[in-house]
C-alpha cells in the first residue's frame, strides 16, 4: 500500500440505486483516486441490497477516466471491463468507513 495516501474525509459517496453490484461511488480529485462501495450479496450471483462497510479505492484514475465512469450505461459493467483486471488484490487500497486507508492487505469485491 501506498504510505503517503492521506485519509480522505469526508467522502461525498453518489449513490448508485440502479447498480445490481454497486452501491455507491465517489471520486478524490487530489489523489486521482476512484472510491467504489459494493453492495452485498446474499448469495454468489444474485443481486445485493445492503450496502457493504468497506470501500474500496482505486488509485492513478484520472479525471477523464472517471468522467467516462460516470457516464456509462452500466458503472457495474464499465467496472468488470474497464477497472477490475486493471487493479487484481493488492492494487486497490482497502478504505475504513470513515475514508481512512486501512492497514493489511484488501479482499478482491
Amino acid at each position: 500500500m501506498d504510505t503517503n495516501i492521506k485519509p480522505v474525509t469526508p467522502l461525498q459517496f453518489t449513490l448508485t440505486p440502479d447498480s445490481s453490484i454497486l452501491a455507491a461511488h465517489a471520486y478524490v480529485p487530489e489523489q486521482q483516486m476512484l472510491v467504489l462501495r459494493f453492495k452485498k450479496s446474499p448469495v454468489k450471483g444474485e443481486p445485493g441490497q445492503d450496502i457493504d462497510d468497506k470501500a474500496y479505492g482505486y488509485p492513478a484514475f484520472t479525471p477523464e477516466r472517471y468522467e467516462e465512469f460516470v457516464a456509462a450505461e452500466s458503472q457495474g459493467s464499465y467496472f468488470y471491463k474497464n477497472i477490475k483486471d486493471e487493479y487484481p488484490r493488492g492494487r486497490f487500497i482497502y478504505l475504513k468507513r470513515d475514508g481512512t486507508p486501512q492497514d493489511g492487505e484488501a479482499p478482491a469485491p
